[in-house]
């Protein structure tokens, strides 16, 4: 039980500025000194109802290093006053009492007093029909003075939108948009036919697009900002950040982001960063496609769309658990890599009830032999011929070695121990990592008897090989 509140004659209690504010919004949110004083105002006023015969006295001071409390009884004898001390029970049932009327104050938020309305850039945008990407991309340039990060993300107070609006309209410019020095208004024209060096004269200037010019669904003016910039070379700058919902069901977010990235860490030319953004810490990335050869913008534009096209692609294939492309794959070596990671696991897929890899194996023109049950129920196989990289018509050497290999597979039979005697391939197939060049296909069939080529030779270059690859996964993603 509470020593009467009567018998409490004097309470001094400071509360340490830190503990005070350090769990409250950023400081740019609200009046500190005004709120320190109306803390101690409500505080002082809920003691004073408790004590109405105590001088009270609230603080809450920078340089405390802790919280205190002081309470005091005194009574009056022969007209001097006489502290009466409290016995150590009581004292800590009045400092108990008093802590908790403190914290009781302290958590009605009652005293905090916010200067202005602040508003996060996603309320921004909806309100003012402006662009999250490129408020977000004018708050971290510097142009927008009144924007103060807050839980990695921006937010504005109300009263100076209007006013931003005024001072960079191309914040709402959906065409391309010339920025000088980074500190002006800028200037909005059609540029996409423009040679770039005519719309990008030097280094002070960049020019801010409509990410929606790339044509993919992923990046719209919600949330991507996409410029070009001239340094030593001309850049272009892609910044994604998930400010809208994720849309996709199939895959997680983070995951799906993740294999983007490395995707196009993957690509020459690309250097990616991972970044994090919004309330929850959402994940979003930069992308600067480097060493760009000067054209017009359209044609710069749309070869940075098919970078990122195919790297989207590779990226749903790697999460359906298909085979992504690689740089490897094409070059001088990488014939065993492709074979092993990437036609094996297709023909597999594809359905072949046979699929025997022979590569380096006494192959005789055949480094896959495939096999498939015909309508009659007999079984047709097929001989794979594979090379890394290109073949051109040009290349008289590397056109003569392929008819010899493709010769080769037909004369030559293979045995299968599961039947009785030998079997001999009735198509050929010739797959490349890269290209078909300068009508090396014409020049194999023609070059061949023409009872072999008549439909028993086939071509599968690096693009119908993606082809396929996709196709398959994605059908079985699906099923």
């Amino acid at each position: 039980m509470l020593p009467t509140a009567e018998s409490v004659t004097f309470i001094r209690h400071n509360r340490t500025r830190e503990s005070l504010l350090m769990n409250l919004e950023p400081a740019h949110r609200y009046d500190a000194e005004a709120s320190v004083e109306k803390y101690a105002c409500l505080l002082t006023r809920s003691l004073q109802n408790e004590y109405p015969n105590a001088q009270i006295h609230v603080t809450a001071d920078f340089g405390n290093t802790r919280t205190d409390l002081e309470i005091q009884s005194l009574t009056q004898e022969d007209s001097d006053w006489k502290e009466e001390i409290f016995d150590m029970e009581s004292e800590d049932l009045i400092r108990e009492h008093i802590d908790k009327l403190a914290e009781n104050v302290y958590q009605s938020f009652q005293w905090i007093i916010r200067n202005r309305e602040w508003l996060p850039l996603a309320e921004i945008s909806q309100r003012f029909q402006i662009p999250t990407s490129n408020l977000r991309w004018a708050c971290k340039q510097g142009l927008l003075e009144y924007a103060k990060p807050y839980a990695d993300t921006w937010e504005m107070p109300l009263d100076a939108v209007p006013s931003i609006k005024n001072s960079f309209p191309w914040i709402v410019c959906d065409k391309a948009m010339l920025i000088g020095s980074l500190d002006d208004s800028g200037r909005q024209f059609d540029a996409y036919k423009e040679p770039i060096p005519d719309i990008l004269p030097d280094s002070s200037q960049i020019l801010l697009l409509n990410p929606s010019v790339l044509g993919i669904e992923t990046f719209s003016a919600a949330n991507s900002v996409l410029w070009v910039s001239k340094f030593d070379n001309f850049e272009v700058v892609l910044e994604f950040h998930n400010d809208t919902a994720w849309t996709n069901s199939q895959w997680a977010y983070d995951a799906y982001i993740s294999a983007l990235l490395e995707q196009l860490r993957s690509r020459e030319d690309i250097v990616c960063e991972r970044m994090t953004t919004g309330r929850d810490g959402v994940v979003g990335f930069r992308a600067r496609f480097t060493n760009q050869q000067t054209d017009t913008l359209q044609r710069l534009l749309d070869k940075i769309a098919h970078s990122i096209e195919e790297a989207i692609q590779e990226t749903e294939l790697s999460l359906s658990g298909g085979p992504p492309w690689k740089p490897e794959y094409e070059k001088s070596g990488g014939e065993i890599q492709f074979c092993e990671q990437v036609l094996l696991p297709l023909f597999h897929k594809m359905g072949y009830e046979y699929v025997r890899y022979t590569h380096g194996n006494d192959e005789f023109g055949r480094d896959f032999i495939l096999g498939e049950r015909t309508r009659f129920g007999e079984m047709q196989y097929y001989g794979v011929q594979v090379k890394a990289g290109d073949i051109s018509g040009g290349a008289k050497s590397e056109i003569n070695k392929i008819l010899s290999q493709i010769t080769l597979a037909f004369e030559q039979p293979f045995n299968d121990p599961t039947v009785s005697g030998p079997i001999y391939v009735t198509a050929c197939i010739v797959a490349i990592s890269g290209e078909f060049k300068r009508e090396a296909k014409s020049q194999i069939v023609n070059s061949l008897l023409k009872w072999i080529a008549r439909g028993a030779i086939f071509f599968l270059d690096q693009e119908k090989i993606r082809t396929l690859i996709a196709q398959c996964w994605h059908r079985h993603s699906n099923a």
